[in-house]
């Protein structure tokens, strides 16, 4: 019989190819995987702390039946950010969660939305505050919630998973 098999320096060329092409494959889906999760990872961070809860105001309370929280909105002018290439506005921000927790639940409510109203207004149409502003909130509830956090929801649909800010709610 006569057996042949391939030299070393063939086996050994062959064996670098199949190792770059697999190199090759790897990185084209690896570094587009990457890019996008750190860029979607990193798009929350100019708005931590934007909104927060004033207390500058009466609020931030509950009674029998109602809630009523006052928010108040950061300044993108003042501030200035820079992100990559990309300049952080306030129109970056389509709205806010409010997420409100008792002992046994917790429950969500966006601003704008017909689920939480402003004091005293006769809109039944949320809004967030104008940059630099501070709103008063006021919703119906059957439970005393006692404790509040706010996050930012961006102009591309995602809720950020960090609040922005949280308080202690306390009776009227």
């Amino acid at each position: 019989m006569n057996k042949r098999g391939i030299s070393p320096i063939v086996a050994s060329v062959m064996l670098i190819l199949i190792t770059i092409a697999a190199g090759l494959i790897i990185t084209q889906f690896v570094i587009p995987f990457v890019k996008n999760n750190l860029n979607r990872s990193t798009e929350c961070l100019p708005f931590r702390g934007y909104l927060k809860f004033d207390e500058s105001l009466e609020g931030n309370c509950y009674t029998e039946g109602k809630i009523f929280i006052v928010i108040k909105r950061g300044n993108f002018e003042k501030l200035s950010l820079e992100q990559g290439d990309k300049a952080i506005k306030d129109a970056d921000i389509a709205g806010a969660q409010i997420a409100l927790s008792s002992a046994s639940e917790t429950i969500s409510l966006k601003i704008p939305s017909n689920e939480i109203f402003i004091k005293d207004s006769t809109s039944k149409e949320s809004r967030l505050p104008a940059a630099g502003g501070i709103v008063k909130y006021e919703t119906a509830t059957n439970t005393n919630y006692n404790k509040a956090q706010i996050y930012v929801i961006l102009s591309n649909g995602r809720v950020c998973e960090s609040p922005s800010d949280e308080i202690s709610l306390t009776p009227c």
